[in-house]
């Protein structure tokens, strides 16, 4: 009787889920870690380990979904507990950002693109993720890496991997490394309270917009400042 061989194997995409998925289990920054260790060519070690492994049993659409969603719940647990989290939510409830105007001869001066971020990650958690998606662009398009990689994540927890693929695309090595701390942080509640959830649905109800629920406001960033400032 022959037997078929088995087919050639192909690596499988490198995902920056994989690479950070290295980074935990094996934290570049330790006590007594060398001032001269070079993170840069550690991260390139994980990358080429990553996309050279062969597959694991449990690599499939929904684990990888399942890894994406756990992930990005850490990441924005751990922004909206940033000690400056309310001071840039408060930046920009009182300006907000507006499309650039080319033309203009008095450009309008860039938003706090962390508090963009920060305000789609209360949003993400607080199960409105088409507007944190919303707020997280306009975030990333003004080259916050972090939220690339929240895009990223949030098209993978859809199984949306061409999308998935483009924010990941996106991210230079200083950006996983500063999800990489944001992850290791100390501090990372389990959810948002209960006063932030009620100030974001008044946001929602209030809002002009059916999907996206828009600016925040300063009880918003008050009742955040309780959550980083007990």
């Amino acid at each position: 009787m022959t037997r078929t061989p088995p087919p050639p194997y192909t690596p499988r995409p490198l995902l920056i889920d994989d690479l950070l998925d290295g980074l935990l289990e094996q934290p570049l920054v330790r006590t007594g870690t060398p001032a001269a260790f070079d993170v840069a060519a550690a991260l390139r070690r994980l990358s080429t380990d990553a996309a050279t492994a062969p597959a694991r049993p449990g690599d499939n659409d929904l684990d990888r979904a399942t890894k994406a969603t756990a992930r990005l719940n850490a990441v924005c647990r751990a922004a909206i507990t940033t000690p400056a989290a309310a001071l840039h939510i408060e930046r920009i409830s009182d300006s907000p950002p507006t499309p650039p105007d080319k033309n203009s001869p008095h450009p309008e001066a860039p938003p706090d693109v962390e508090g963009l971020f920060i305000y789609g990650c209360l949003l993400h958690l607080a199960d409105h993720p088409e507007s944190a998606k919303f707020w997280w662009q306009i975030a990333a398009g003004s080259e916050h890496g972090v939220a690339a990689h929240c895009l990223h994540l949030h098209h993978l927890t859809l199984g949306e991997i061409r999308d998935a693929a483009h924010w990941a695309h996106q991210l230079t090595e200083a950006d996983k490394d500063a999800v990489h701390r944001l992850l290791t942080a100390p501090l990372i509640p389990a959810t948002p309270t209960s006063g932030l959830e009620m100030a974001i649905e008044r946001i929602a109800e209030t809002g002009d917009d059916d999907v996206i629920v828009g600016q925040p406001d300063r009880a918003l960033a008050h009742h955040l400042r309780q959550l980083t400032h007990p």
